[in-house]
Formats: structure tokens, sequence, C-alpha cells
């Protein structure tokens, strides 16, 4: 049987899992502070799980200890074997807090450990645009989407930037080649919509 939140304040398991599944309940409703409590639990009782170290960095940051956690997240990163959505958030989270010079070393990290993948090329291009380099971001926006044709989040960069110019049919295109690449893509489906209701054409979205 599960166990209540209120319940773990007493010792009586040994459990990680259990710490941990309390610790994102407690952040899903907003008690930052209590959930990186409870991920600090269970990171001491298996320190050698990587994903409990990712959490609880996370959970460090978001309770308001934002230097330690960007740094023991940037620590953990370091020795993982693949790209996973920490990645991201570390460079999001470092661009919120004007670190450009830290979220392009966390990128470089990054293409070390896992080079020439879409997440990496993708996030390039988010730290480019942050400095304000528009076509070399864009470069990298189109390089991701090239290694992976269904890879949504450089597909969006890419509509965004059409749009800035005014270019409705490329940004059309980017999503229909995301939507080929993978028809099942329900995220894609979406955004074409979505687009298409920013645009103004109530049919295409419906066909969508």
């Amino acid at each position: 049987r599960g166990r209540s939140v209120a319940s773990l304040e007493n010792p009586g398991t040994e459990d990680a899992r259990v710490y941990a599944t309390a610790g994102t309940a407690l952040m899903a409703v907003g008690d930052k502070v209590r959930a990186n409590e409870f991920f600090e639990k269970a990171a001491s009782i298996k320190p050698a799980d990587t994903q409990l170290q990712i959490q609880r960095a996370i959970s460090m940051i978001g309770s308001g200890d934002g230097d330690l956690g960007l740094q023991e997240l940037q620590t953990v990163l370091a020795a993982a074997k693949s790209a996973s959505r920490a990645d991201e958030y570390l460079v999001l989270s470092l661009l919120q807090q004007n670190e450009l010079d830290r979220a392009w070393e966390a990128v470089e990290a990054l293409e070390k450990r896992t080079p020439g993948t879409a997440i990496t090329s993708n996030l390039r291009g988010v730290v480019l645009m942050a400095k304000g380099d528009e076509p070399a971001a864009k470069v990298a926006f189109e390089a991701a989407a090239a290694k992976e044709p269904g890879f949504l989040p450089a597909a969006k960069n890419l509509v965004q930037l059409d749009l800035a110019r005014g270019d409705a049919a490329a940004a059309r295109a980017r999503y229909a080649t995301a939507m080929a690449a993978d028809k099942e893509n329900v995220q894609a489906m979406m955004a074409g919509g979505e687009l298409e209701l920013l645009l103004g054409d109530k049919d295409r979205a419906r066909a969508l």
C-alpha cells in the first residue's frame, strides 16, 4: 500500500523511491522546501543513483538554493552517458540567471558527452539566440532538425524565426516535416494546429 507524505515525516522506510515520489508530489503542489528535504533523504539512501541526484539538484534550484543546485546538477550530468531533459533544464536555468557563458559551457560539455545529437544542437541554438546571434542560432536549429526531423523543439524554434520574418509557408513546412517523420507525433499535430489558428486558418487547423 502507498504511504502518505505526512507518514514519511517519521522514520520507518528506507525505500528511496518512496521519498522521491513524495518529493515529486510536494513539488507539484508548490511545497519546494519540503520537497527538497525528501529528495535529500532519497539521495542519502541511494547516493549512487544518478536520477535521484538530478531530482535533488533540480529541487534545490526550485527551492531557492540556485547556485548550489546548478553546481550539483552540472557535476551529476558530467558523468551521465546520455542527454536528457535535465541537460535542457540546466541550460535554460543558467540562461534565466543570465549566465550565458556557463550555459555555453554546459552545451559544450554535453556535446563532448553525446556528440552529434539533436538536443545538443538545439540547445546550442537557444544559447546563441540569448547571445544575440540569430544567424548562427538558425544554423544550429536547422542542424538539430536535420539530425532528427521529428525533433519538435528545433521545429518550434525555427517556426518562431520564420514567423518573425513573415514566412508562413516556411513555418508550415517545419511542422509538416516533423509530422511526416513521426505520423503518431500528437504534439507536432497540436503545434501545427496552433500555428494555423495563429495564422487565421481554422479549416487547416481542423484538418490536422
